[in-house]
């Protein structure tokens, strides 16, 4: 159990390694099905009156579309998202300020005030929004992390649509 995420439906990694280690102490696995419970609780509290953003997506990408898969799955209930396919929406982006070809080189996320959000602080914006994932948020937010990030998504972008003779 050392893959134990904090708020992803299981206890948080400290209580695991305690419980493993002293696994006769029931008095322990109840509090840590306490501490879930709680967590749960903030989260669902948290989560319940979010307002929707809406995330620009490209559709022809097989790994945007699983992308997408995992962010639905790990959206909590009262997270609202849509997802808008960018292709063949050309006009639609560029009423909302965005160009096509930006839109196919980086993520973009509308916010509740009609802001678009690129690059990183989009998906900063995306997780804030997944119960558990704050933090990821936060972290990718850091200036070397930030910095080292936006290269090697820029660089991964442009070889995937190099090689599908979209670029």
């Amino acid at each position: 159990m050392s893959g134990v995420f904090f708020l992803n439906g299981q206890i948080p990694h400290f209580f695991g390694q305690i419980i493993h280690r002293r696994s006769s102490l029931p008095g322990l696995v109840l509090m840590a099905s306490l501490w879930h419970s709680v967590l749960d609780w903030t989260v669902s509290l948290r989560t319940a009156a979010m307002p929707k953003i809406v995330v620009f997506y490209d559709g022809a990408c097989p790994g945007c579309v699983r992308d997408r898969a995992w962010y639905q799955k790990h959206a909590g209930q009262g997270v609202q998202v849509e997802w808008m396919d960018i292709n063949g929406r050309d006009d639609e982006l560029r009423a909302l300020g965005i160009e096509p070809r930006a839109a196919l080189l980086e993520l973009h996320v509308q916010d509740e005030q009609g802001r678009v959000l690129r690059a990183l602080p989009a998906y900063q914006l995306l997780l804030s929004r997944l119960p558990g994932y704050r933090w990821l948020g936060c972290l990718i937010g850091l200036p070397l992390i930030r910095s080292i990030l936006s290269w090697l998504y820029r660089h991964w972008v442009r070889r995937r649509l190099a090689r599908e003779g979209r670029l």
